[in-house]
């Protein structure tokens, strides 16, 4: 078997400051293959754009500090200095960030920023990188391209602009995508149109995907496994469809029950988590979710391990209670739910 592009392993990464230090990655270890989405979830704070960021080694600085493994290829890219991470960046990993219109320079046509992003990587003609990024541009489906390369991001819609970063993250076709919550600043059908671009360039490519969002719907659609982040640590992590269907953590049942569905009544109000999440500078012991969880019991001041407790090697969560108890607290809250008609 084939081993995964991307394999991250106890990766940590804190932020001194004087307050103390912000622990914003906590011992998370994943992996992708090509070809797969992996979808992480979680509220805002909880580490998913750091670790994103790690990835490509954007949180080095005076203040940081990292450790744990990132092997990209099978390549340790956490131990590389800046002069081979910024020939990685761009060529063999990519990301799209969250607000295109603060990524992209203001004071530079869309053109010239595809074609640096093209030559910063191959020893080509500026007239053709030119070409090349008008192809990418008409390849994520922007509209008459030689025109738009002559125009400056605050000329383009917010979904133009996204695709634009998305021609520059695809310039160099690599071989990792991350995308850090790509249609938080557009509408829902300029959102759809987002989601499927990169389901198509994923499969005509055989990228692996990062897709980093708070949107449990867009996870759905085109992740093929989730892992869920709370705190700066993975709580859960499996295929999208044992998930969705059987969660095992209590964090998980939160997020997925304060998502809005179609099939129950339009009066009834949507769950949401209890309390709010923990500092980073001096998280609870134990597990971290325990001062907002309702099932919170003694052995819960202990850490638990993120394993396969609901009896699936592919399916781990990081829970105190056994696979039967989490059974009956779930078919519990659903019972609830139909006899108070919510």
């Amino acid at each position: 078997m084939a081993p995964p592009l991307l394999a991250i392993e106890e990766l940590r990464v804190g932020f001194a400051t004087e307050a103390g230090t912000v622990r914003a990655v906590d011992g998370v270890s994943l992996t992708v293959e090509s070809g797969r989405v992996l979808g992480v979830v979680g509220e805002s704070g909880c580490g998913k754009s750091t670790l994103a960021m790690t990835i490509l080694g954007l949180t080095r600085g005076e203040g940081a500090e990292v450790s744990g493994r990132i092997v990209l290829g099978g390549r340790d890219i956490a131990a590389l200095d800046e002069s081979a991470l910024r020939r990685l960046r761009g060529a063999e990993a990519a990301m799209i960030f969250q607000d295109p219109l603060a990524s992209l320079h203001p004071l530079q046509r869309i053109g010239s920023q595809i074609v640096e992003a093209i030559r910063a990587h191959r020893t080509v003609a500026r007239a053709a990188a030119a070409a090349r990024a008008a192809e990418l541009l008409r390849e994520v489906g922007v509209p008459d391209p030689e025109r738009r390369l002559r125009e400056y991001p605050h000329q383009l819609s917010g979904g133009m602009r996204q695709r634009a970063m998305i021609a520059i993250a695809l310039a160099n076709e690599p071989r990792l995508l991350i995308a850090d919550e790509p249609t938080t600043a557009v509408d829902v059908t300029v959102q759809a149109r987002i989601l499927a671009l990169l389901d198509r360039l994923r499969r005509e490519r055989g990228m692996a995907v990062v897709l980093i969002t708070h949107d449990l719907g867009v996870v759905a659609e085109v992740a093929d496994e989730v892992a869920v982040m709370y705190a700066g640590r993975i709580v859960e992590r499996g295929p999208v469809e044992r998930i969705f269907a059987d969660p095992q953590h209590p964090y998980t049942w939160s997020l997925l029950a304060s998502v809005p569905r179609i099939d129950r009544p339009p009066a009834r109000r949507l769950a949401q988590v209890g309390g709010r999440p923990p500092s980073l500078i001096a998280p609870p012991a134990g597990c971290h979710f325990r001062p907002r969880c309702p099932h919170e019991f003694d052995r819960c001041s202990a850490v638990p391990g993120l394993e396969p407790r609901a009896g699936d090697p592919g399916h781990l969560d990081r829970c105190w209670l056994d696979p039967e108890r989490k059974r009956e607290l779930r078919e519990a809250a659903a019972s609830a739910g139909i006899e108070d008609g919510r």
